[in-house]
């Protein structure tokens, strides 16, 4: 009777060996494939801030461009970073980022039409594709150009 007494402890406490390395190796390895997904988010959302920045920061040269020189030229701005990674980025803004950079991807269509409409126009510039525009033209993109620059401030926080 005292060896199955034993025996039945031994395969008790056998059965809680497993159980309990068991656990320890699901925790483990739940862990790690946290640690991996938040990782690969991580990465995510640099390569998101990076492209969204280099999409806004190209939308700030053309416009500084078209202010400084008065020049136009058939170069549209595009938001694909944007349309592409925007939701990687999206949820880690505040109400006022969201305001910020959602404002600047409506001056960036913006941009789009000035350039769009202008190019419509009779070309004076030196080269086809370009045109020249006044001053005060040039300068009524200066909103849209404040709005890509507050976006980027924005953005660069991520990268």
């Amino acid at each position: 009777m005292t060896a199955a007494i034993f025996g039945l402890l031994g395969v008790l406490l056998g059965g809680l060996i497993t159980a309990g390395s068991n656990y320890a190796l699901a925790v483990r390895r739940e862990r790690a494939d946290r640690k991996r997904d938040d990782d690969a988010h991580a990465v995510d959302v640099k390569r998101a801030a990076r492209l969204i920045e280099l999409e806004l920061a190209v939308a700030a040269a053309v416009v500084r461009a078209i202010t400084e020189t008065g020049i136009v030229r058939e170069q549209l701005v595009s938001a694909g970073a944007w349309q592409k990674w925007g939701r990687v980025v999206t949820p880690l803004l505040s109400t006022a980022e969201w305001q910020v950079v959602s404002t600047a991807i409506i001056a960036m269509e913006g941009i789009d039409w000035f350039i769009s409409q202008t190019a419509g126009q009779v070309r004076t510039g030196d080269h086809v594709g370009e045109a020249v525009v006044s001053s005060e033209r040039a300068a009524s993109l200066t909103p849209q150009l404040e709005a890509v620059r507050s976006a980027r401030e924005v953005v660069l926080r991520f990268v």
